[in-house]
């Protein structure tokens, strides 16, 4: 390989690299959004739709429906929704989602009451029915 091969393969090798990285104000291109502190993206805030999105060590709550290009969590890194949200956790990718060691999506005890929120099971004082989704549930037993 003589020296006019090597710069060729050079200019090739970063021409391939410049069009992989993401360029802020071109359509379509996707920017890297870290977030390192604890944050709310609201339900009609559309800041990190479509952007490739770290958090790390902080505590992301996503109210409403988002679409992420790809999704990393990492140092103890947490998403989550508003205890109560009628729409839950409404989050997709259209790439990776990674979640590394110590991180975590977190949902626990942030749905619908008993007997409560589509699906609940129908019942009253001293009956319940068992849960149904989307739907009314099984009848309960008296007691």
């Amino acid at each position: 390989m003589n020296l006019l091969s090597i710069i060729r393969l050079s200019r090739t090798a970063l021409a391939a690299l410049l069009l992989a990285l993401p360029w802020p104000g071109v359509a379509g291109a996707q920017s890297v959004v870290t977030i390192f502190s604890n944050t709310t993206i609201g339900a009609g805030d559309a800041t990190y739709d479509g952007q490739i999105v770290r958090v790390v060590g902080a505590t992301v709550t996503v109210e409403g429906p988002h679409t992420f290009a790809s999704l990393e969590l990492s140092g103890g890194a947490v998403v989550t929704h508003p205890p109560g949200a009628p729409e839950g956790l409404d989050l997709a990718t259209a790439g990776d989602l990674v979640v590394e060691a110590g991180s975590r999506i977190f949902v626990d005890g942030r749905g619908h009451g008993a007997g409560s929120g589509p699906g609940g099971g129908a019942g009253s004082t001293y009956t319940g029915g068992g849960a149904g989704h989307g739907g009314t549930g099984g009848a309960g037993v008296g007691g």
